[in-house]
């Protein structure tokens, strides 16, 4: 994988937690819904139980794989912060918020062209890093 493909995992992790946060708030509604729609019925404490322990185990599994990816966007950050602070600031700008290449000219008061140059370089020297590993 070359350092482009590397920091672009970043924007599928971004989509995969929104993704997982959303079931998770989507769940906890209908569990909530559910519970309140039970206790009007004559069901057995045990059944409640169990479907409350169901509903929680597997928010618990979504709430784990909501942590390993957070690790893992985490992972990618903390190795970008291993380039100059500039490089990383652009890249992060690029690939963690977003921005456009006239934006991280604007934010560091340079040309736009001066910004894919400064892309291309803390790419090249991202791409040296991850073959060292």
């Amino acid at each position: 994988m070359n350092a482009k493909e590397y920091l672009e995992q970043i924007k599928d992790i971004d989509a995969l937690i929104k993704s997982v946060c959303t079931d998770i708030e989507e769940r906890e509604e209908r569990a909530l819904r559910v519970t309140t729609a039970i206790r009007s019925y004559l069901v057995p404490s045990r059944a409640k139980q169990r479907m409350a322990d169901a509903i929680d185990e597997y928010v618990d599994i979504e709430r784990g794989e909501l942590k390993e990816l957070i690790r893992k966007r985490q992972e990618i950050i903390d190795t970008m912060k291993l380039l100059p602070s500039k490089e990383y600031g652009v890249l992060f700008r690029r690939y963690a918020l977003g921005c456009e290449f006239y934006e991280i000219a604007t934010a560091y008061d340079r040309s736009e062209s001066w910004a894919k140059a400064m892309t291309r370089t803390a790419l090249d020297n991202l791409q040296r890093i991850l073959d060292e590993r």
